[in-house]
């Protein structure tokens, strides 16, 4: 007979009511049956990060649909009607943004990430791998095994503690965990370093490498300064300013602002729309007809990948022969131009940078050259950059990005409508004073956009004592093989995002080593929380180096069983921006803000927060060597979050508790109004439409050349 038959029987033969039979529960009415349905069924907001930036700061939050455990679609961020945006009023028109931010369009689909069928849901150990018989050589060869997270910690802590009694200190281990990923505070990448530098016992700093910007890194920050917060590139404080009331036009030098801008701040459609709005010309340079180019170009002009330098050496050219450039200015706020004028006429190599000359090596023809250099100097231009592309990260991108330098230099940088132009909607990077938007300062500095993200300082600056406790020695991420490989390695500079080091000392010219010392291990365990230098920087070198008899163990902390973490021994699953409580801090973007998000979703599996794996593991290792400070470093996530990021921000000092803000969820800082902004920027000394480089080239001073 059926199980559900015998209970019916059974409740018949005893004639006891199913509402007898609840005994002191009561059963649910009609009405209260149906309000339970409505709950479950109903659709939870939540908001998340817009972007995979990394460095746990975002743009806007993006809305996060959750409905019964699953997220079933994600949305733009939107504004209140009554939240204040900024508007440049100009002889033009005024021009302002939409009430809406749009998530870069990788996070629109970023749910099929969270439940892709290579999520690590559980620790995982290499079958053949063992602290005492690690067997490098079948590292990407063999199977796991699934192992419990107390078993996980144990060979963690155990192999940590070899290292230690084995070469006396911890040096030996590599941190990796350096830029851009997930945008939480929870699951960035930097916490390794974090616990090493707390423990004391030293480390190697892997160091970010300006994988994104070498040109002006290496090139541009030597021919106009510009070096401790804006890596070379010059500040752009109310730079659209001028550009909305001025320019003429508007060269985009080898960048896609639609495509690239949004994955740091948010979709600049609204830029591009403005300059259109204001009747400026968009001019595009690149080798590939992007989506910039293609949807807002008046004009593109197709170039040899790698060859920026000979079109603008051939600018020059043209300028010079033609009497079109600024003889006042270069006279005024410039040294070396004679020197400079001798190489493009070929005074010095015998070879002219002609028109003719650049045609066979970018491609352009020369005519086209030289409509440019004509149009250009007769315009109010300004060059539109980004990051990125072959002119910037290519061989020999410092040539071109010095080159930029000149041409603009040469046609008056800072005069009205002349500026270097990030096309990105960022309130606190690559500014020194005040905003490219109309922003309140008090808004759009650290103690609200730039709130100071503690693990973030691993990646931005190459880390020595006695800002570290212990021995820290930098490796650059792209020499990180040959170090294991071919060691002794040597290098210039450190090459950390900032390459001031926190000592102040300018490392530029620095020549470093690894190892430092020809009796130190060298590279021994590596503590990966990247998990993808298998798929860029030469991988298949680092895979030849994970192979390495050296490397006795190699830990991943990563969501997906991809890239790196198939050539781990353990791997520690993390998990995603969606499975934890976190906040967002919107301050890569024009709108600054703050925002606390729950869990859209209970964790896959046992995954866990970096944050929690690297508390874990900080919890054990106080015991074996006595550091309780450790366990102040690592403190319940609720407390991390409440005392040292909300605590430092401008809603706290508004008065509004830790607690009335999580009820809160979300606030948006309004933008000041158009007449606000020009009595802000009187007070910074500068005109309604002046930039930082209008300042400059007014007074003559502003930049560390």
């Amino acid at each position: 007979m059926p199980q559900n038959s015998r209970c019916s029987i059974v409740a018949a033969d005893t004639k006891i009511s199913l509402t007898e039979s609840l005994g002191p529960l009561k059963a649910a009415s009609a009405e209260e049956i149906e309000k339970i349905k409505e709950t479950k069924d109903a659709v939870r907001v939540e908001y998340l990060p817009s972007t995979l930036c990394g460095f746990g700061y975002s743009s806007p939050p993006m809305e996060v649909h959750v409905k019964n455990n699953r997220i079933i679609r994600i949305l733009p961020s939107h504004f209140p009607e009554n939240f204040r945006l900024w508007e440049i009023k100009t002889d033009r028109g005024t021009f302002s943004r939409p009430r809406k931010a749009v998530p870069y369009p990788h996070m629109l689909a970023y749910k099929n990430r969270v439940y892709a069928p290579t999520r690590v849901k559980y620790p995982l150990k290499r079958v053949d791998w063992s602290p005492d018989n690690p067997n490098p050589q079948n590292r990407g060869k063999s199977r796991f095994v699934r192992i419990s997270w107390e078993e996980a910690i144990d060979l963690i802590v155990k192999m940590i503690k070899k290292i230690k009694e084995k070469y006396g200190d911890l040096t030996p281990i590599l941190a990796q965990g350096d830029g851009h990923g997930q945008t939480g505070i929870w699951t960035q990448h930097f916490w390794n370093h974090y616990l090493l530098d707390v423990l004391g016992f030293g480390w190697t700093q892997q160091v970010r490498n300006p994988d994104s910007w070498e040109g002006v890194y290496w090139g541009a920050k030597l021919a106009w300064g510009f070096d401790e917060l804006l890596v070379g590139e010059c500040a752009n404080d109310g730079s659209w300013d001028n550009v909305l009331q001025h320019c003429e036009m508007i060269v985009l030098s080898g960048c896609d602002p639609e495509t690239t801008g949004s994955a740091f701040c948010t979709n600049v459609s609204f830029l591009c729309d403005n300059v259109k709005k204001a009747g400026i010309k968009l001019v595009a340079v690149s080798p590939d007809l992007n989506y910039t180019g293609a949807v807002w170009a008046d004009k593109w002009i197709p170039i040899n990948a790698n060859t920026d330098a000979a079109l603008y050496l051939a600018l020059a050219y043209v300028w010079i022969k033609e009497d079109l450039y600024d003889k006042e200015y270069v006279q005024k706020c410039c040294v070396g131009f004679e020197e400079f004028k001798k190489h493009v006429l070929g005074e010095d190599d015998g070879i002219p940078k002609t028109p003719e000359w650049a045609e066979r090596i970018t491609g352009i023809p020369s005519w086209t050259i030289k409509a440019l250099a004509r149009a250009w100097a007769k315009k109010k231009t300004s060059l539109g950059v980004v990051f990125g592309g072959p002119k910037i990260r290519g061989p020999y991108c410092h040539v071109a990005s010095r080159m930029e330098v000149y041409a603009l230099a040469m046609q008056g940088l800072g005069k009205p409508g002349r500026e270097y132009l990030r096309f990105w909607t960022s309130s606190t990077l690559n500014t020194l004073e005040l905003p490219p938007f109309p922003h309140y300062p008090e808004v759009a500095s650290e103690k609200a956009g730039r709130i100071y993200i503690p693990p973030t300082k691993y990646s931005h600056r190459a880390m020595k004592p006695p800002y570290v406790k212990g021995p820290c020695y930098p490796l650059i991420k792209t020499l990180v093989p040959d170090a294991i490989l071919n060691p002794p390695i040597t290098w210039w500079c450190s090459g950390g995002i900032l390459n001031f080091c926190v000592t102040k000392e300018n490392d530029m010219f620095v020549k470093y080593r690894y190892p430092p010392t020809d009796d130190h291990p060298g590279i021994r365990m590596i503590w990966n929380e990247n998990g993808c230098y298998t798929t860029c920087w030469y991988g298949y070198k680092f895979i030849d180096a994970l192979r390495s008899p050296k490397i006795e163990f190699h830990l991943v902390i990563n969501p997906w069983f991809e890239n790196d973490a198939i050539f781990a021994d353990i791997v520690l699953p993390a998990l995603t921006d969606f499975e934890t409580e976190d906040l967002v801090n919107s301050g890569y973007c024009d709108v600054i803000g703050l925002a606390y998000h729950g869990k859209c979703i209970e964790p896959l599996g046992e995954s866990k927060s970096d944050y929690e794996i690297h508390k874990m593991i900080a919890e054990r290792l106080a015991k074996e060597f006595n550091k309780p400070e450790l366990l102040q470093a690592f403190p319940d996530p609720d407390t991390f979050l409440k005392e040292r990021i909300y605590m430092r921000h401008l809603e706290y000092a508004r008065g509004t508790s830790w607690e009335e803000f999580k009820k809160k969820r979300i606030v948006f800082y309004n933008h000041p109004t158009w007449e606000e902004w020009v009595e802000i920027k009187k007070k910074y000394g500068y005109d309604t439409y002046d930039s930082w480089m209008t300042r400059f080239w007014k007074t003559g001073k502003g930049i560390e050349t």
